[in-house]
């Protein structure tokens, strides 16, 4: 995922937040199979959760204190944490 954000960042600098918002759901939440992640620690959820997070904060060009879920409710982004699907 901080692969994908970092080329984002590069390839849309001048790009408005809409835009942003649009690619980074199209291009870094594509998450299949996501069902499947039953089998995994806490600790590995959690390290997503965080670099989900971080992601969406420096794509956004976000400090690193702001607040996340007000953050994801401006944007209209899920959490890692909602039942909704990422």
């Amino acid at each position: 995922m901080h692969v994908h954000t970092n080329m984002l960042i590069q390839r849309s600098r001048n790009r408005s937040q809409h835009v942003k918002i649009a690619i980074f759901r199209a291009y870094c939440i594509c998450l299949y199979g996501v069902a499947l992640w039953t089998h995994f620690s806490s600790c590995t959820v959690m390290k997503f959760k965080c670099c989900y997070n971080k992601c969406i904060k420096k794509l956004f060009e976000y400090r690193k204190y702001y607040s996340v879920t007000e953050m994801l409710l401006a944007f209209g982004l899920p959490s890692v944490d909602s039942d909704s699907q990422l």
